[in-house]
């Protein structure tokens, strides 16, 4: 596309966002260009919907992302995502958190003249909806330029609430994060996977829902027919229910080197009944079949629970569905231990509850994790 034909849309852009939004936006200079969410320049992380034809890029994920450099002094996206908050990092700085509004989102503006580069995350996890975005808005004289920044390994994360960083983030009163609503307090890019990940220098994609068990669902009737870890995983958005509709991820549009598993917590938080270990185990094995069936030579690394009441049970089930399929061929499934020595995290590592880690308890979970997922991948 053309500058002019840049200008051209843009212009149009800028109008259509001024009727459906009013004073809710604050709407790019008229002397700006558009630059399309297909734009080569944008580099995609995670599960991602290209849409080239239309031109636009859909996620139904928590904490997937996308980088790109731009020049000029100020920065807008077209991106629709309104149960969603979002985090921004400009050349490198801190992440702020935004709430996208649609055409003329200001990620940046002010700056230096210069090139630039821009960190744009998904913070909320995948059960709060899809999010689409259009494409950035740059200065009329200003371009956007594909990212010096590529890692060579790739790492994919498998989890429920605490992958996702649910009550991670906010102002503690009393005993309880405060916020307007759960995803008030919940940044997805400081769970332990993304911490993880950028420890290991690697690029992530992390598939995580509050409440999502191996077998059994938090709060779910037994038996259970809600959709679990293994419905969830070969979709690329995430949905309640199952259906012939739903869009089915291929890997090879972001092929990881690895992949982490972090289930299990779910499964037992029903005081009435619990799982027995057959049931548990053979649900697990069935979830490890279904991401090796996509994922035919990639690592795949099992964590117990982090809770240590709880990982004390499913720990040694989860190691014995690993062994499973092990003792069948399968030497590249492993099983990482949390808490043999003890818990891995205190009292204050939570966030009042005795399940969720604040931000340093992922951090620690992180740190515990490196080590241990490096030597088996051999990333030391």
């Amino acid at each position: 596309m053309t500058p002019m034909n840049f200008r051209r849309r843009s212009r149009l852009l800028m109008r259509a966002a001024a009727l459906s939004f009013g004073m809710l936006c604050l709407a790019p200079s008229v002397d700006a260009a558009f630059v399309p969410a297909t734009s080569p320049a944008i580099s995609y992380y995670g599960r991602w919907d290209i849409q080239r034809t239309k031109e636009v890029c859909r996620a139904g994920q928590g904490s997937v992302y996308l980088r790109a450099r731009f020049t000029g002094t100020r920065l807008a996206a077209d991106l629709a995502s309104p149960n969603e908050w979002w985090r921004v990092s400009i050349d490198g700085g801190p992440y702020e958190r935004l709430r996208p509004q649609g055409p003329g989102t200001v990620l940046a503006e002010n700056l230096a003249p210069g090139t630039h580069s821009v960190t744009l995350v998904r913070s909320t996890e995948a059960r709060s909806g899809i999010s689409i975005f259009r494409g950035f808005t740059v200065d009329d004289d200003a371009a956007v330029l594909p990212t010096e920044e590529h890692h060579p390994r790739t790492i994919e994360f498998v989890g429920d609430s605490i992958t996702a960083g649910a009550k991670n983030d906010g102002v503690q009163e009393g005993r309880h994060y405060q916020g307007q609503d759960y995803y008030d307090v919940e940044d997805g890019n400081q769970s332990f996977a993304p911490q993880l990940a950028r420890m290991l220098d690697a690029e992530f994609s992390v598939i995580a829902k509050s409440g999502e068990g191996v077998l059994h669902n938090y709060a779910e009737p037994w038996p259970g027919h809600q959709v679990h870890a293994a419905d969830h995983y070969p979709w690329t958005f995430y949905y309640a229910k199952r259906g012939r509709h739903n869009l089915q991820w291929q890997t090879k549009d972001f092929p990881v080197d690895a992949i982490l598993v972090a289930l299990g917590t779910n499964d037992f938080t029903d005081p009435h009944r619990q799982p027995t270990e057959e049931e548990f185990t053979n649900a697990y094995v069935h979830l490890l079949k279904t991401i090796r069936q996509m994922n035919p030579d990639t690592p795949i690394l099992c964590t117990e629970p982090v809770p240590y009441d709880i990982g004390r049970t499913s720990g040694p089930w989860i190691s014995a569905a690993v062994e499973r399929l092990r003792t069948k061929g399968d030497a590249s499934v492993h099983y990482i231990a949390l808490n043999d020595d003890g818990p891995l995290l205190e009292d204050a590592d939570y966030a009042f509850d005795g399940t969720h880690p604040t931000q340093a308890g992922a951090k620690k979970i992180a740190a515990f994790l490196k080590g241990k997922v490096a030597k088996i991948l051999g990333w030391e």
